[in-house]
């Protein structure tokens, strides 16, 4: 039975986010939680235990991947979107629908042990472990450290077999499943995080040269194909967003919900072609009505240097202009340094219109990496400039990312599904 306090929590929640709705700056998930844990600091456990839950972690897809899950299970599902902290699951628990049978929440990596410790979740999705955010965030061993502590509240994990980080931490839970992509970022893990010796790849695999470390047999994995292999054969995922990382993430999360629900893999994905995908804005395609030509633009966020790696197959044969923007506020780190790391040099030399409160560096990166940059005071005036007869695609970091979406909003852009299902055919192999 509902508390007292559980009520009012939930009163209260639900208030603050229609409240920010109704202004126009969100869905109040942060707030909303934040007051729920004022009224009722228990609500995570006594809200949280009711459900069966998985938690997905990593520095990069947690969010797709969530969203991903959310669309392939079957029934009612709690869920965050975007705030991954405590307060932002507690928010997502308090303005839940009372008939909610499984939840499905995106956890920052540094929350993973204290969220699994209240909830008590039936697994743990973990995609990868990478450097974020430099300024502040901790240094991705002492992350992998942290996310293994979640081990003692946690039964199963489903984790990236090609990330020795992950790997190392994965194998603390008592059971995994593995799950090898047909490509990861390897720049950060070259030395053993075991013993710190040297970390070669081949061909799918990696081992040390030193403790003898080496990845794990997997359970499933993505062909050369693009197709899901596993223990029930072959399985497509024509149905996931652009790009082969994410094909790993809607591998992950059908795995993750097959696990959950008792349920075949395959049964699974059959479930996400019958529920439209919205991650926050992530791969949307917009008609920006009110500039001259109606601009088509495409979305993607990119906030470290791996994230960005995994976009490059998307934009080494795009067709249209490239707007890039890269902001430094507290949500995205201080320290951009990241971007010289990232790989421009894979993508074509082209023009790129650059914008953002760091657009000076990023337009002396593009220049290094033999592009032609044009800067812009603003997505708008970008936008005025980049050809119009085209697709373009959209790159920015965090708060960009977001910035981008409300100027699209504020300019009349309308989402065009049309030209995102032939523009995801076309991308993806």
């Amino acid at each position: 039975m509902e508390s007292a306090r559980q009520r009012a929590a939930r009163g209260a929640a639900q208030a603050a986010s229609a409240l920010s709705r109704m202004l126009g700056v969100g869905a109040g998930g942060a707030l909303s939680g934040r007051l729920a844990l004022a009224i009722d600091p228990h609500i995570l456990e006594r809200a949280g235990r009711q459900l069966r839950s998985i938690l997905v972690t990593g520095t990069n897809g947690k969010s797709t991947t969530t969203a991903l899950a959310v669309a392939m299970a079957a029934g009612a599902v709690v869920t965050n979107r975007g705030a991954n902290m405590s307060f932002g699951i507690a928010g997502a628990l308090a303005r839940a629908r009372r008939e909610a049978t499984v939840g499905v929440f995106e956890v920052d990596e540094a929350f993973v042990p204290s969220v699994a410790e209240a909830l008590r979740p039936s697994l743990l999705v973990w995609l990868n472990l990478t450097r974020d955010q430099l300024d502040r965030a901790l240094e991705v061993r002492r992350l992998s450290e942290r996310i293994a502590e979640a081990a003692s509240s946690i039964e199963l994990v489903v984790a990236n077999a090609l990330d020795p980080i992950v790997v190392l931490g994965a194998s603390r839970f008592r059971r995994q499943i593995w799950i090898r992509p047909t490509s990861t970022w390897t720049d950060d893990a070259h030395a053993c995080p075991r013993c710190g010796g040297h970390v070669s790849f081949q061909d799918g695999r990696w081992w040390c040269e030193g403790c003898g470390l080496a990845s794990p047999d997997p359970d499933w994995w993505i062909g050369d194909d693009g197709n899901a292999h596993g223990p029930e054969g072959m399985l497509s995922l024509a149905e996931a967003p652009p790009g082969t990382f994410n094909r790993f993430n809607a591998l992950a999360a059908a795995v993750a919900i097959g696990a959950l629900e008792r349920r075949p893999v395959a049964d699974v994905l059959r479930g996400l072609g019958r529920r439209r995908l919205e991650v926050e804005g992530r791969f949307e395609y917009w008609r920006v009505l009110e500039l001259p030509g109606t601009p088509r633009v495409m979305t993607m966020l990119a906030k470290n240097p791996a994230g960005f790696d995994a976009l490059v197959e998307l934009l080494a044969d795009w067709d249209g202009d490239v707007i890039a923007q890269l902001n430094a506020e507290i949500a995205d780190g201080r320290d951009t340094s990241w971007i010289w790391d990232a790989p421009w040099e894979r993508i074509a030399p082209r023009r790129v219109i650059v914008c953002g409160r760091r657009v000076e560096d990023l337009a002396l990166r593009l220049e290094v990496a033999g592009h032609e940059p044009w800067q812009a005071s603003s997505l708008r005036e970008a936008l005025r400039r980049a050809d119009a007869s085209k697709p373009i695609a959209f790159v920015g970091n965090y708060t960009a990312f977001w910035e981008a979406n409300a100027s699209l909003r504020a300019l009349g852009a309308l989402r065009d599904t049309t030209l995102a299902a032939s523009a995801s055919a076309r991308a993806v192999p």
